[in-house]
């Protein structure tokens, strides 16, 4: 029997019905050409360390770094989960051949290998490799499916990537937690391959932010005149001028120049702006809504659940060729889309393109999903079914595809240049001359937060004689780097090759698209947010002290540069390939393990130190002043200066205390429970202060409740 396997229900309802004679069963499909059955994403997890592991229960330095010596994985505790797991369980048991039908990548491979690891199959497989959900790409691939042999390598770079990080993620997170405590911290550090990287990168943007000082620098603007028409033209150098007496003396020196003008004019065209991935989506909600990015997220799930648009956890940009024969189903569902009918209109009339910038199959590939869009299959939203944040992003979405089928926007473009004895000057007009596809955002560019306006400049010869009338000193000043929004730190985590210096790590890092994956990056923000990393400041997020801290006083550098990553791609990336050479899972993980092993030797010292030296807490001061009032002992200084002398003193005299007597009250509060809750107050709670105290807390619930009364209000 042959078994498919795809990732989400979603896949197995489409792919079902195109092998034929599909009929539904529990969690499964039979059809003409074998059995369809679907998981939820990994129906399998990694164990907590101290189930592998009773030594890793407790957090101590002792038992650092976590290298698992046997590797394994736990079901899911979710009923849905189980039963997913049941269906798939018992079709892998029958099966004669297995087809691989999760997402065409390196998780998706995993999602599948991992269960027939669970279940022990060691029959043929092949591999069903399809990034869009449409019928025709569907049969295409069905028609030609690979040799599970060429894919293999996506799983075992899967499997090592997370090993990897389970090694990695969870020794640190646990010894530079430990580290803060010894300093007296109580919070939880979170130390991650991805997760610190993109913490440092906010971190230091804040720092330049913090030690920013506004200068002063100076352009110029000087007026010429040429056959009647006057025009202001500016001297901005790329290198700015930032010595005013320099500035001055230019300005002196252009004053009652001559001269031919330059005037060059041009028609230019300007192509739409590619579709979105998620990371661009994100980015977009981000600057135009203030919408965080895991807000975003969830709205374009929501979308997708409903079936109104594609996949969108995508890093893909272009839509495969197979769609485009559904170019005018979709225009008939966004023409019931009010603010949207009139450009549908325009495309009916004039009709629609295909670019290479839009429609593209062969720049998909290695990608698992395309750009998001409005469904390919035309369903048509309810307006009424809708939240007012899935309509506000189904517009957008549609708004993105309608521009990638509409004309170039087309503009004319002037540039006026002079040379003022030796400084040169221009300026440059542009004029709208079709609105193409900006139409559909009112003449505006979607990818520009601040928006040119068009200006004409007048009527000017080219080679004409100019003089020169006003010049003009314009001081302006520097500006601070701009605090990320969430949108903003997504995007640079896809493209954070710029912040590196390192040529080979820079170009495996932008081979690689940059640290995490479109389906990671929000999480990792969010959850630096929720580890308190990160807060928000309207629609801006900068770090907080203890994201600071960790960052600058606590965390290697090592663990906060982009430099970890791109070698793990790296190494990642020869395993997907299968290339000559490449790792194998173990050894990559025992490459890891040596990394952290490092790490966390080197963070040894630094704990014991931290110990030795650590202030004793507000509660230790009070104890030990308790202790000195009570038994009549003097404490030596250093309990006053030192947690660990405190807790001497504390570990020496609080037994004595505890076995001081109870006072008569105590005695007495202890008579009254125990006749509430019928028992009788043992003897060493009589003579014990201690044994006292156990016996009053484990027995006062047996006192009925207090009455209370209410007071009556002064009239």
């Amino acid at each position: 029997m042959r078994v498919w396997i795809c990732e989400k229900k979603d896949q197995a309802e489409r792919l079902a019905p195109l092998l034929g004679n599909a009929e539904k069963g529990r969690h499964c499909f039979n059809t003409a050409d074998g059995l369809v059955v679907h998981a939820q994403g990994h129906l399998l997890g990694d164990p907590e360390p101290a189930q592998l592991n009773p030594a890793w229960e407790k957090w101590t330095m002792e038992s650092l770094p976590i290298i698992p010596e046997r590797w394994r994985k736990t079901g899911p505790a979710e009923d849905y989960k189980k039963a997913l797991l049941s269906t798939i369980g018992d079709a892998i048991k029958k099966a004669t051949e297995v087809v691989i039908a999760t997402d065409p990548g390196a998780e998706g491979e995993a999602i599948a290998r991992e269960l027939l690891e669970h279940f022990k199959y060691r029959g043929p497989i092949k591999r069903l490799w399809v990034n869009a959900l449409d019928p025709v790409s569907i049969r295409k691939a069905v028609a030609q499916l690979r040799d599970g042999s060429e894919t293999i390598g996506l799983y075992h770079s899967a499997l090592a990537r997370g090993r990897g990080d389970y090694v990695h993620g969870k020794s640190l997170s646990r010894a530079y937690t430990l580290l803060a405590r010894a300093g007296g911290e109580k919070a939880v550090r979170h130390v991650g391959r991805v997760k610190t990287p993109t913490l440092g990168l906010v971190v230091r943007r804040d720092a330049q932010i913090a030690g920013f000082v506004a200068q002063t620098y100076y352009e110029l603007e000087l007026e010429v005149q040429s056959g009647g028409q006057v025009v202001k033209l500016y001297h901005a150098p790329e290198q700015r001028i930032f010595d005013r007496a320099q500035a001055e003396a230019l300005v002196q020196r252009v004053r009652g120049a001559q001269g031919a003008i330059g005037v060059e004019a041009k028609e230019k065209r300007q192509s739409p702006p590619g579709l979105f991935n998620l990371s661009k989506l994100q980015k977009h909600m981000s600057s135009k809504f203030g919408w965080d990015v895991d807000h975003t997220l969830d709205v374009a799930q929501s979308l997708y659940n409903a079936e109104l648009t594609t996949y969108p956890r995508t890093a893909g940009a272009y839509i495969p060729n197979e769609q485009a024969p559904s170019i005018p189903t979709v225009l008939r569902t966004l023409a019931t889309i009010g603010p949207l009918a009139p450009h549908v209109s325009k495309l009916i009339v004039q009709g629609h393109e295909v670019r290479d910038s839009i429609y593209n199959t062969k720049k998909l590939e290695g990608e698992e999903h395309h750009a998001i869009v409005p469904n390919p299959e035309g369903v048509a939203p309810d307006p009424a079914q809708l939240s007012d944040d899935e309509r506000t992003l189904y517009v957008v979405i549609a708004q993105s595809y309608l521009a990638g089928l509409l004309p170039d926007y087309r503009y004319n473009e002037t540039a006026v240049s002079f040379n003022a004895a030796g400084v040169p000057f221009g300026v440059v007009g542009k004029m709208p001359t079709d609105k193409g596809w900006r139409a559909v955002y009112n003449g505006e560019d979607p990818d520009e937060d601040e928006q040119e306006e068009a200006s004409a400049l007048p009527p000017l010869k080219n080679g004409a004689q100019a003089t020169t009338g006003e010049v003009s000193l314009l001081p302006k000043k520097t500006k601070a780097p701009k605090r990320y929004t969430q949108g903003d730190l997504v995007v640079d985590m896809a493209n954070v090759a710029k912040y590196v210096s390192d040529p080979a790590v820079r170009a495996i890092l932008k081979e690689t698209s940059g640290i995490g994956t479109d389906a990671t990056r929000s999480t990792i923000v969010t959850a630096l947010i929720a580890d308190g990393y990160l807060e928000k400041k309207g629609k801006f997020i900068q770090s907080t002290v203890m994201g600071q801290q960790h960052i600058i006083n606590e965390a290697d550098p090592s663990l906060s540069d982009p430099s970890l990553t791109a070698l793990w791609e790296l190494r990642l990336s020869e395993m997907r390939a299968q290339a000559p050479g490449a790792m194998n899972p173990d050894q990559f993980v025992n490459e890891v393990a040596a990394v952290v092993t490092r790490l966390v030797n080197g963070l040894r010292p630094r704990v014991s130190h931290a110990v030795a030296n650590r202030a004793p807490t507000a509660n230790q001061i009070e104890y030990i002043e308790k202790l000195e009032r009570e038994l009549a002992v003097g404490a030596p200084v250093e309990a006053r200066r030192s947690f660990a002398a405190a807790k001497a003193f504390i570990d020496t005299y609080a037994p004595v205390l505890d076995k001081l007597p109870p006072s008569t009250k105590a005695i007495e509060f202890a008579e009254k429970i125990a006749a509430a809750a019928g028992v009788v107050v043992p003897e060493q709670a009589r003579q014990e202060r201690k044994a006292c105290a156990e016996f009053i807390e484990a027995h006062k619930a047996a006192l009925p409740p207090r009455k209370t009364t209410k007071r009556k209000k002064k009239s």
